[in-house]
C-alpha cells in the first residue's frame, strides 16, 4: 500500500495482539546503504511507544514514520477469537482498507514499513510503502523464530 509522503498520514489499527516483536537483528545493513531504526529483539508492549536504536520511541500506529528507515515487526493474534482485523486508513485521501481474518488460519501479521531506507539500487532512497503479510504460525513458533533468526 502506498501512502502520502506526509509523516503520519496513514493510521494503522489491528486487533489487540497477544504478542508483538521487532526483528532479532537489524532489518537493514548500513554498510550497504540500508537503514533501520527499531531497536532489535524487543517485545512490543505498546504499539505507540516502540524503542528506537538511537534512543526515544516511535508510534507504529502511524505511517509513514521518520524518513530514511526500513523496519519489520510482527504481531501474534489471539487464536481464541472468532476473527481479527487489520485496518489502514488515509483520512486526507478518503481511503480505508479493512481486512477480517480467522486467527486460527492466519495467526500472525507482519509489517514491513519502508520509508526511503534503502539507499542502494534499484530503490536509491525512494521507496515508501507498507507491506502487510498474514501467515499461519503458532505463537510459540513465531516467538522462537523471532528470537533465533
Amino acid at each position: 500500500m502506498r501512502f502520502p509522503q506526509k509523516k503520519g498520514a496513514g493510521i494503522i489499527d489491528i486487533s489487540v495482539p497477544v504478542a508483538g516483536f521487532t526483528t532479532p537483528q537489524l532489518t537493514e545493513d548500513p554498510n550497504i546503504g540500508g537503514y533501520s531504526h527499531l531497536k532489535p529483539d524487543v517485545e512490543i508492549k505498546d504499539r505507540k511507544k516502540v524503542p528506537l536504536i538511537e534512543g526515544g520511541f516511535v508510534d507504529l500506529t502511524r505511517f509513514p514514520g521518520p524518513k530514511g528507515f526500513d523496519d519489520i515487526h510482527i504481531f501474534i493474534k489471539d487464536e481464541s477469537k472468532e476473527f481479527c482485523f487489520t485496518a489502514l486508513s488515509v483520512p486526507q485521501e478518503d481511503y480505508l482498507y479493512f481486512q477480517l481474518k480467522d486467527p486460527r488460519v492466519l495467526g500472525s501479521t507482519m509489517f514491513w514499513m519502508s520509508n526511503c531506507g534503502h539507499h542502494f539500487v534499484p530503490w536509491n532512497g525512494l521507496s515508501c510503502f507498507l507491506q502487510q503479510v498474514s501467515s499461519k504460525r503458532s505463537k510459540r513458533c513465531i516467538a522462537k523464530q523471532c528470537r533465533n533468526v
